[in-house]
């Protein structure tokens, strides 16, 4: 947990509604009114963090700033108003984002601490232009998972292990776990997060929030640590749509230091919350004017359990269709077969070719390099020389994993994974309520390789290997994938007969399905994940409803993480072409209304963590 000792104090509030479900409007009342001041608001965060992060392990450091920073906005504000709707609204940002803050930016590795980048992150500017508070940063998934394979999703170096909230040793996803947590439990108001493959997605998902990867090239990549300057992007983590979409707002635009940002097709950013507030799936809200097109790739959902595809499908598509007029209509990611067959490193082979290169040049930007880390060699050299970086090597095989997140196979190994009944723990005592320390899979010390670090070593933009990956990542990104599911490619190449657990075909026909304005899945179909990031298509997850109260434990590939169990969260998807945001955004505020997942939240989470 972070030190809050050096935080000065500050007068407590009453009146501040619940902070684990805050959002930007209940703020802007509130200060309007005079009911509290952005310091009781920056002060209950910290408060909150102080009681229950011991726990959690999210927030990986404070702001020693934010309480004189809160100081200046209430005086502004007397003075001349709000800068914006996030005028004084606590935020956290992953520890892989720089900032001008007294804060680093570590991708939660020892091997980092203390190097300074000469610039921070222009979206980080914008937020403390538009009133934000930078309250600190959060625990990472280490080198955004880009380290070990397997890895425990949400342990770092720097940060320990980061835990969900819902479940004892509850896998937070990644690589913004802590993001994904510090949100869900009212830690800030809004987070940074950033993904490359999932790593929005899933721990938004896997923590109850709405999680918004946008277009890549929306929001500015310079001062991140790179994995993929194909596909990261920094981008919102928050409890509603419609603050996400006020975040996206301020976040996104061009940028000098970054090309791809050169791309965005507008002038001006286009205001991604009047979009959610204001607009409306029916009467002709999809392309040309004609009504709303979904389709719902099929193919992707084999192996879902059942109860998930229970709630997509009562909670979200029949009423999209009957109560919104939305048309809903089947479809397939054609190259879902030829995907299937690749190998994890065939998958994520044309990434590490990309790290490659875009480490290197990153820490020969930074202005303070205090470990003298210049190279993929002196990094791996550093991890097995430092204790603190607990490396070791085991028998733990290599999984599958479609994303730069283990926790997103494809679906689930099992359809029935989380059908209530007696739950499975693996256990002779029951793992709900026990702490954080009494492991569910008893193991000695954990040893971390550095699996992928070496793969990384392995690949270059020059090797066969990379050329193969990255052209299968251009057929996924395109006809193979999302643009194909979304144009309506043929689905005959895909050879994916059968039906799902909830009797919908796997491969529909082989006759080519209309062209549709979005998609429409549950997050768990986490190949879908992939096949978005690949290309950099937007994606945003809401909160779609949680796995039984008898559901079936199962942990992650180490042993030491619950991946599915009992009260968990899970969530839907909507995927759409590049730079449409301002088009999805009435969907997803309108999936939102339709599933009120986060009512139910804080009954949901262990016992200890309510209040």
């Amino acid at each position: 947990m972070a030190d809050t000792a050096s935080v000065a104090s500050a007068p407590s509030a009453s009146v501040i509604p619940p902070l684990k479900a805050l959002t930007l409007d209940q703020i802007a009342a509130g200060l309007d009114g005079g009911a509290f001041t952005v310091v009781q608001l920056v002060q209950a965060h910290l408060d909150q963090i102080a009681r229950f992060d011991g726990y959690l392990h999210a927030v990986l450091q404070l702001n020693p700033n934010a309480l004189a920073i809160a100081a200046a906005l209430d005086d502004e504000r007397a003075k001349t108003g709000r800068r914006s709707l996030l005028h004084g609204v606590p935020v956290l940002v992953k520890d892989n984002v720089a900032t001008h803050e007294p804060l680093e930016a570590t991708a939660g590795s020892l091997a980092l601490l203390g190097a300074k980048p000469v610039r921070e992150n222009p979206a980080i500017t914008r937020l403390r232009a538009a009133g934000c508070v930078l309250l600190g940063t959060t625990n990472c998934s280490e080198w955004a998972n880009f380290r070990s394979r397997p890895s425990d999703s949400g342990w770092s170096a720097r940060g320990g292990q980061t835990y969900g909230a819902y479940h004892a040793r509850q896998d937070p996803s990644g690589s913004s776990s802590g993001s994904g947590v510090a949100v869900d439990m009212g830690f800030c108001v809004l987070a940074v997060g950033t993904e490359t493959s999932g790593s929005i997605i899933s721990p938004s998902t896997q923590n109850g929030i709405v999680g918004l990867k946008p277009t890549t090239g929306l929001v500015s990549r310079d001062a991140v640590v790179p994995i993929s300057p194909v596909q990261d992007t920094p981008g919102p983590m928050a409890r509603t749509v419609a603050d996400a979409a006020a975040m996206l707002t301020v976040m996104a635009g061009r940028d000098p230091h970054d090309p791809k940002t050169n791309e965005i097709p507008f002038a001006v950013v286009p205001d991604y919350r009047a979009a959610a507030t204001t607009g409306s799936v029916g009467g002709g809200g999809g392309a040309n004017g004609s009504a709303f097109r979904v389709g719902i790739p099929r193919n992707l959902l084999r192996k879902l359990p059942r109860r998930v595809l229970a709630a997509f499908e009562d909670r979200v598509v029949a009423p999209l269709r009957d109560q919104h007029g939305v048309v809903v209509v089947d479809c397939a990611c054609p190259g879902l077969v030829r995907f299937l067959a690749l190998s994890p490193a065939q998958q994520t082979d044309y990434m590490a070719g990309e790290f490659h290169d875009a480490l290197p040049q990153y820490l020969a930007t930074l202005a303070a390099n205090p470990q003298g880390i210049d190279s993929l060699a002196a990094l791996c050299a550093f991890l097995k020389a430092t204790p603190g970086e607990e490396y070791g090597e085991d028998d733990a095989p290599e999984t599958k994993t479609t994303t730069d997140e283990d926790k997103d196979d494809e679906a689930d190994d099992d359809a029935d994974a989380d059908d209530d009944g007696p739950a499975d723990t693996g256990t002779t005592t029951p793992v709900r309520d026990t702490p954080a320390s009494a492991a569910p899979n008893p193991s000695p010390p954990p040893r971390r390789n550095i699996r992928r670090l070496e793969q990384t070593m392995r690949i270059t933009r020059d090797s066969a290997e990379f050329a193969a990956a990255r052209a299968n990542a251009a057929y996924f990104a395109g006809p193979g994938g999302i643009q194909g599911a979304l144009d309506g490619t043929s689905t005959a190449d895909d050879g994916a007969d059968g039906a799902d657990s909830a009797g919908h075909p796997n491969n529909p026909d082989d006759i080519a399905s209309p062209p549709v304005d979005a998609l429409l899945l549950p997050t768990s179909a986490g190949t879908a994940n992939y096949f978005a990031a690949c290309e950099g298509h937007p994606q945003i997850t809401i909160p779609l409803a949680y796995h039984g109260a008898a559901a079936k434990v199962k942990y992650n590939p180490s042993g030491r993480l619950v991946d599915t169990g009992p009260n968990m969260p899970f969530g839907v998807s909507v995927i759409g072409r590049k730079y449409s945001e301002e088009t999805l955004m009435p969907l997803c505020a309108t999936i939102e209304k339709l599933t009120r997942a986060r009512d139910e939240a804080e009954d949901r989470r262990l016992a200890h963590l309510r209040g």
